[in-house]
């Protein structure tokens, strides 16, 4: 997704489809007044997505948010907001600041803590929640960061911001209301594995 700095109001819809997870299409209906872009990938990964979404798009703000809508939407503005005012290069959504609203297991919970914690303490990443899937950066960040990161899968939100943060990016980190989706199809171990994978791969650079 994206909105014009020139005017929020002015925004382009884009949805991505990751080849297990297709988007409904209507024949003959008309085409609404706000532009909506689908893309399809045949391959899954969250990063190879945005990848492909954002270098792409010449919007001058660009967001995304999960589809189960677990952050709640009233805190778009502000995240666009934050990149189109010119005070920040990124900004992110997190569940983990104490004025954040979070409802979720203790065991997503206890990752979550657990998996951030080890990304302050050995990549020494100031943020507190790298994986909420709410997130914005303006389109120069983009240009320059998304060639840099190569996971194409769920560590990109954690790539993405550490680079960032290294090549000295203004990140605005904004306490959020999150509910977790109960029907997630995430795979917690399969994705812990890849996370820490990455994690060596950024700690060795």
């Amino acid at each position: 997704m994206g909105g014009r700095r020139s005017g929020i109001g002015d925004w382009r819809r884009g949805i991505r489809e990751e080849g297990r997870c297709p988007v409904p299409r209507s024949e003959g209906r008309e085409p609404e007044a706000i532009a909506l872009r689908v893309l399809h990938l045949d391959q899954a990964g969250r990063g190879r997505a945005l990848q492909e979404a954002w270098l792409g798009s010449e919007a001058d703000v660009l967001s995304y948010m999960d589809v189960d809508l677990s952050t709640d939407l009233q805190h778009l503005p502000e995240l666009i907001e934050a990149i189109g005012g010119g005070r920040y290069d990124l900004a992110i959504g997190s569940r983990l600041l104490a004025a954040s609203h979070t409802t979720r297991g203790w065991k997503r919970e206890l990752i979550s803590r657990t998996y951030n914690l080890l990304l302050r303490r050995v990549l020494g990443l100031k943020v507190r929640d790298a994986q909420c899937g709410f997130k914005a950066l303006s389109r120069a960040a983009a240009q320059a960061l998304l060639p840099q990161v190569r996971d194409p899968g769920f560590f990109f939100d954690t790539e993405l911001l550490v680079r960032a943060q290294r090549q000295g990016y203004r990140i605005a980190e904004l306490p959020v209301r999150w509910v977790d989706d109960a029907d997630s199809r995430v795979r917690l171990v399969r994705t812990i594995g890849e996370d820490l994978k990455g994690v060596w791969r950024l700690r060795r650079r």
